[in-house]
C-alpha cells in the first residue's frame, strides 16, 4: 500500500487544481497579502540552523509591518533593506525617483520606478505604504532628527508576554532509568524533565525603544535554583535595553545584543539568507549594524555594551563584550580546579548530561573595538577592527582537517568593506584578516540588467588560517569561514508579470581537508526554478538542485588503509501548488523526489508528498494541517521540508526512512490583546523498531510532540 502512496498523491495533486479553479474565480478575491511563509521557507532552508534556532527577529520585523505598514515616501535606505526581495538597487532608486519627482501618491506607482520588477513589488506590497501617518516627523528633511520624547516612549509603548512549552510524548532513553555496567557504573541520562520552557517580556516603542528579557530551559535541562552550582531556574537568560535614532546617538543597547556590518566576514548575526529560490539578492548580507537580542541562540550572542554616534555622514560604533561560552573542556588544573585547555567552543547550547553541564560557561570570551564608516545614499565605506581574549587557551584536536583551526588565547581581526551602487549595478565586498595572518575575501556585484533580468556575481576566498568565528559569510559553508574558495553566479528573468525564471551556479573548492575528507577537494552546484503566479492567489513552481562533492570512500577494499575521495552527487526535483480557494481558505500541495550517488555504490532514492490546508474563517481563529507521506531509500536520500509552526518557532525536519507524518496547529484569538497556539505533530515509520539515535532514542515506531504557546499584549 505504501509503494502506492505517492501515485494517489500525485493525482491528488493534479486533479485538486482543477477543483479549485471551478469553485471560484481568482480575481475575485480580496488578497493583499503575500505569503509569509514562502519567504521564510526561501530564506531559512538551505542555512545551517537546527531546530534551536529562534527567527523571532525576522519575524517580528515583518509582523509589526503588516500592523504598521513602512511609509516608502519617509523612510530611510536602512528601512527600505529589510524588505523581502529588496536590494541596493531597488533602494537607490526609489529614493531617487522620490527626490526627483515627489512623494508616491499610490502604491501601484511603484512600478513606475526604474528597476522595479513585478515580483518586487507583489513581495514587499503587503508591508508597505504611501499614506501620511498620524505620528509626523518631528524634523523632516533632517539627516539626524530628534527621536520621541522619553515621557512619549513610556506612555505610549507596547507590552508583550510570551510562554511556550513543549515536549515529546513518547518517552527517549536519556530520560529513562539508568543502566549499571559491568564495572559498577551507570549510564549517562539526562538530568531535567522532558518539557521545554521558554519566557519572554518585551517592551517597544516604534523602532526606536526596545527592552526585553528572555529566559529558556531546554528538554532535559535542569530547572532549579542552586546558585552554588551556577543553576538560576531557567538554564539560559538574555536581556537588553536599546534605543535608536536621537538625533546623533543612532544606536544604543546595554545588555545583550548582535552586530552585523559589511559582508558578515567578520561580524554577523549568525543568521541570513543562503542559496535558494532567491538566487540575486541573497548573496548580499544587509548592513545592519548593532542590532538588540532577545534570542535564546545561547552562544551567539554579545553581552556588554555598544552604542553607533553620528557625525554627520561619518558613524562610530564602539563596542565591548564579555560572556561565559561553552567550550569542550580538556585539561583542568588539579589543584585550583580553573580550566587550562578546551579543544573547541560548542554551539548546542544544550546543558542535559554532566559531560554538556560541565562544559557550560567554560570559557570566558572578551570582545572589545569598534567600527568606523561613511555612509550616503550611493555609497557605504566601512573599516572594522577588534579583539578578543579567552580565560583559557584553546588547543583544538590533532585531526589532520583540524590543523589550521584556532589556537591560543587572543586574536583580532581587521576588516575593510565597501558598498557602492552606481546606476544599475550594485557593488559590494569586505576583506579581513585575523592575528594569525590569514585573510578572508568575499566580494560581489547585483546588477538590475532591465525589468526583466536581475544578475548576481559573487566571488569568495577564506584561506585555511583565516580565524572568524563570529562571522557567517556567504559561502557553501557559511558558519565555517575558513578554507573555502568559490564563485556564484545567479540569474533572475521576469518575461512577464506571472512568469519568473532563477538559476544559479556555484562552484567551490576546500584547499585543505575537511571532516570526513581527507585531501582538498572541490564540488558545484546547480539550481533551476521555473515560477508561474498568474494573480496573487495562485502560485506554482517546478524546482531542480543537484549538488557535487567528494567525501572518503565508504567502500574500501579488505585490508585498505589509504583513505580515496569519491565523488557524491545529491539531486532534488520538486513541483510546488498553492491556491487560495476562498478568503477563508489555502491549500498547497507538494510533491518532491530526491537521488544520492556516491562513487561505484547503487544509488539510493527518496520521494515525499505532501497536503497543507490553512483555514481561517475570521479574526478569531485559524487552523493549519498537512498530511505528507515519504519513503527513502536511506538517510543520504533524505528530504528536507518546512513545517508551519508555532509564532517565532520554526521546523524543517528530514523526512527519510518509509513512513507518514501529519500536524495540526490552532490559533486562537478570543481578543485582540490574548492569543493561543496548540501544535500537535506525529511521525510514524513503516518497518521499524525504534526512532531516533543514542539518549534520544524511541523504543517503537511512533514519534510524537505537542508545544503550547500564549501571547499576551497590553
Amino acid at each position: 500500500m505504501m509503494r502506492l502512496l505517492p501515485y494517489l498523491s500525485l493525482l491528488f495533486l493534479l486533479v485538486l487544481p482543477a477543483w479549485s479553479q471551478a469553485q471560484v474565480d481568482p480575481d475575485s478575491l480580496r488578497s493583499d497579502e503575500s505569503d509569509l511563509n514562502v519567504i521564510i521557507e526561501d530564506a531559512i532552508t538551505d542555512i545551517e540552523a537546527d531546530e534551536s534556532t529562534d527567527w523571532t527577529i525576522f519575524t517580528d520585523y515583518l509582523d509589526d509591518l503588516r500592523r504598521k505598514p513602512l511609509n516608502l515616501n519617509i523612510a530611510s535606505k536602512d528601512q527600505l533593506l529589510l524588505l523581502p526581495e529588496m536590494d541596493d538597487i531597488k533602494a537607490t532608486a526609489l529614493l531617487n525617483y522620490i527626490a526627483e519627482f515627489g512623494k508616491l501618491s499610490s502604491i501601484y506607482e511603484l512600478q513606475a520606478v526604474p528597476n522595479f520588477d513585478y515580483p518586487t513589488f507583489q513581495a514587499i506590497r503587503p508591508f508597505v505604504t504611501i499614506r501620511e501617518s498620524k505620528e509626523k516627523d518631528i524634523n523632516p528633511g533632517v539627516l539626524h532628527p530628534v527621536g520621541p520624547s522619553f515621557k512619549t516612549v513610556f506612555k505610549e509603548s507596547k507590552h508583550e508576554l510570551l510562554f511556550r512549552t513543549l515536549a515529546i510524548i513518547e518517552e527517549q532513553r536519556g530520560f529513562t532509568a539508568p543502566d549499571t555496567l559491568t564495572n559498577g557504573e551507570t549510564t549517562t541520562r539526562y538530568q531535567g524533565n522532558p518539557y521545554k520552557y521558554y519566557f519572554r517580556y518585551r517592551m517597544r516603542f516604534a523602532q526606536n525603544f526596545s527592552a526585553a528579557l528572555v529566559a529558556e530551559k531546554d528538554q532535559g535541562e535542569q530547572f532549579k535554583w542552586d546558585p552554588d552550582n551556577q543553576f538560576y531556574g531557567f538554564d539560559f537568560a538574555a536581556g537588553h535595553l536599546f534605543i535608536r535614532d536621537y538625533g546623533r546617538l543612532k544606536r544604543l543597547v546595554v545588555g545583550d545584543y548582535n552586530i552585523q556590518v559589511g559582508q558578515g566576514l567578520l561580524l554577523s548575526t549568525g543568521l541570513g539568507f543562503g542559496k535558494g529560490a532567491e538566487t540575486v539578492s541573497s548573496v548580499k548580507r544587509t548592513n545592519l549594524g548593532i542590532r538588540p537580542y532577545a534570542s535564546v541562540n545561547e552562544n551567539q550572542l554579545m553581552r556588554g555594551a555598544a552604542a553607533t554616534v553620528a557625525f554627520n555622514r561619518v558613524y562610530v560604533t564602539p563596542f565591548f563584550s564579555r560572556f561565559n561560552r561553552d567550550a569542550n573542556i580538556t585539561v583542568v588544573d588539579s589543584v585550583t580546579d580553573e580550566i587550562g585547555n578546551v579543544s573547541t567552543l560548542q554551539t548546542s547550547g544544550f546543558h542535559r548530561t554532566p559531560a554538556e553541564i560541565a562544559d557550560k560557561d567554560a570559557i570566558q570570551e572578551t570582545i572589545f573595538g569598534g567600527r568606523v564608516e561613511y555612509k550616503n545614499r550611493r555609497v557605504t565605506l566601512g573599516a572594522t577592527h577588534f579583539f578578543q581574549n579567552y580565560g583559557s587557551t584553546i588547543s583544538p584536536n590533532t585531526n589532520d582537517y583540524q590543523q589550521f583551526n584556532f589556537s591560543g588565547d587572543q586574536n583580532f581581526l581587521t576588516g575593510l568593506d565597501f558598498d557602492v551602487t552606481v546606476r544599475n549595478f550594485n557593488f559590494f565586498g569586505e576583506i579581513g584578516r585575523s592575528k594569525s595572518g590569514g585573510t578572508g575575501t568575499t566580494v560581489g556585484v547585483l546588477a538590475a540588467l532591465n525589468r526583466k533580468a536581475d544578475f548576481a556575481l559573487s566571488v569568495r576566498n577564506f584561506e585555511r588560517d583565516f580565524h572568524s568565528n563570529r562571522g557567517f559569510a556567504f559561502a557553501e559553508r557559511p558558519i565555517a569561514v575558513q578554507n573555502e574558495r568559490g564563485v556564484y553566479m545567479g540569474i533572475k528573468l521576469m518575461p512577464n508579470t506571472k512568469w519568473t525564471i532563477a538559476s544559479y551556479f556555484d562552484k567551490f573548492w576546500f584547499p585543505w581537508n575537511a571532516f570526513q575528507v581527507s585531501f582538498p577537494s572541490q564540488g558545484h552546484e546547480y539550481f533551476g526554478q521555473v515560477q508561474y503566479k498568474p494573480s496573487r492567489t495562485m502560485l506554482v513552481y517546478l524546482r531542480y538542485r543537484s549538488d557535487h562533492k567528494q567525501r572518503n570512500s565508504r567502500d574500501l577494499a579488505e585490508g585498505q588503509q589509504l583513505e580515496v575521495l569519491v565523488p557524491t552527487v545529491r539531486q532534488g526535483l520538486r513541483l510546488h501548488f498553492q491556491y487560495k480557494v476562498h478568503r477563508t481558505l489555502t491549500v498547497k500541495s507538494r510533491i518532491e523526489g530526491s537521488w544520492w550517488d556516491e562513487g561505484d555504490m547503487d544509488r539510493t532514492s527518496g520521494f515525499m508528498a505532501y497536503q497543507d490546508i490553512v483555514y481561517q474563517p475570521g479574526f478569531k481563529w485559524k487552523l493549519t494541517a498537512r498530511y505528507a507521506v515519504f519513503d527513502t531509500e536511506d538517510f543520504n536520500s533524505r528530504i528536507f521540508a518546512y513545517e508551519n509552526d508555532i509564532l517565532g518557532f520554526f521546523s524543517i525536519p528530514a523526512y527519510s526512512g518509509q513512513g507518514s507524518r501529519y500536524y495540526a496547529i490552532l490559533n486562537v484569538k478570543p481578543t485582540r490583546n490574548v492569543e493561543f497556539w496548540l501544535r500537535y505533530a506525529r511521525t510514524h515509520l513503516y518497518n521499524e523498531t525504534s526512532i531516533g539515535s543514542g539518549l534520544n532514542e524511541i523504543q517503537g515506531n511512533t514519534r510524537s510532540d505537542f508545544r503550547l504557546q500564549m501571547r499576551l499584549k497590553f
